[in-house]
């Protein structure tokens, strides 16, 4: 029997939902964390436009940034930097400049459809600011301390 997984948003994130990205920085060891453990955190809905066609508009759908660290227990405060890493080694490093002016979304479903193939299992979605810093097939989330030489 094949089960059912929607999100608050009414998506269906089954395909990908047990998808781990690994997470490095933010606790003692290292960890990984599904999009369906993304889905049980308070999760918000904002649509964005990308600056180019590929990027395209989205309705960006799950935690923020401040939410999923809130939920272990961290702040933003405490980190230089935060590197999301896609599947192929492309990453994107985002720092306070960007997270202090915008709402960074840990996006997994647009709005109520599942994300894309090419999408997924998460999303980084950054609405008003620049859409070079979107980061989709995200496998990777690095958190860098502020002492770190990194």
């Amino acid at each position: 029997l094949l089960s059912l997984f929607l999100v608050g948003c009414g998506a269906d994130i089954s395909a990908y939902q047990d998808r781990e990205i690994l997470v490095v920085g933010l606790a003692e060891e290292d960890f990984s964390v599904a999009p369906r453990q993304l889905s049980e955190m308070k999760c918000t809905s904002e649509t964005a436009t990308g600056q180019s066609a590929k990027a395209g508009t989205v309705t960006a759908y799950g935690p923020t940034l401040d939410t999923f660290l809130a939920h272990y227990g961290r702040d933003k405060s405490e980190f230089k930097c935060i590197r999301f890493t896609a599947e192929g080694g492309y990453d994107v490093v985002l720092g306070p400049v960007t997270w202090e002016k915008r709402t960074v979304i840990l996006s997994i479903a647009n709005g109520s459809k599942p994300l894309d193939a090419y999408q997924q299992p998460m999303r980084v979605v950054i609405p008003g600011g620049s859409s070079g810093n979107w980061v989709r097939m995200v496998t990777k989330i690095e958190f860098v301390p502020l002492e770190s030489g990194q």
